[in-house]
């Protein structure tokens, strides 16, 4: 057997600027190749969907009735091209693996008093609720996230849940803990893999690949 190293394709900009001038390289003499039919692309009708807006409709008919156009009259959903623009919501989601700091100086204002009448301070007591919830509130997943909606692949974002259940009727929810990335597969074709985790058990870890424009079932954190 022979076998060659190629290197992986860089999904983010950091990925992009780890790479070495060898490995750039490589992947520019890979990308060389003669093509004896267009490459196409999707246009789905995920893109720019809002769930929260209720004046915009979606369903598995409209996804489904997405047009497939020439990659080179879309080179915005390309994503070999250059100038690819990566499905992005307007605002960043927070997610799981944030940093929380200090609060800013509206969320403290919005805290409840802690001067006692005639201006003493009052004893911090742990019975006390804490931002509306008590002591031993542990929020649920159903508390933080919406519900399922279905999404393509490449609209997947670290932070999201996704079902990566193979059996109909059964979810299997997991925590997308990475931001997902390109690959090729062993026919050279575009592979998403999606870095995950268990909700439970943050040491139980995996990814699964799939075609970047498949329709998989995603729910998305909103609990702030």
């Amino acid at each position: 057997m022979q076998a060659f190293y190629t290197p992986r394709v860089p999904a983010t900009e950091e990925q992009d600027a780890a790479m070495s001038d060898h490995e750039r390289a490589i992947l520019t003499e890979l990308h060389n190749v003669d093509s004896f039919w267009p490459r196409r692309v999707i246009d789905s009708a995920l893109r720019g969907f809002d769930p929260e807006d209720d004046e915009q409709e979606m369903s598995f008919k409209t996804i489904r009735e997405s047009p497939v156009v020439l990659a080179s009259d879309r080179p915005d959903l390309d994503p070999l091209n250059g100038q690819y623009v990566r499905p992005m919501m307007a605002l960043r989601r927070p997610t799981m693996d944030d940093d929380h700091g200090e609060p800013t100086h509206a969320e403290s204002l919005a805290q409840p008093s802690t001067v006692a009448a005639g201006g003493a301070a009052k004893a911090p007591s742990f019975g006390d609720a804490v931002d509306g919830f008590e002591d031993d509130y542990l929020p649920t997943v159903d508390d933080e996230y919406g519900p399922p909606i279905p999404v393509a692949a490449n609209e997947l974002q670290h932070g999201d849940l996704v079902d990566v259940s193979d059996v109909d009727g059964v979810s299997e929810w997991k925590y997308v803990h990475a931001e997902p990335y390109l690959t090729d597969d062993v026919e050279g074709g575009d592979r998403l893999v999606i870095p995950y985790r268990d909700l439970d058990d943050g040491r139980n870890a995996g990814d699964v690949d799939v075609d970047p424009y498949e329709v998989i079932q995603a729910r998305q954190l909103h609990m702030h």
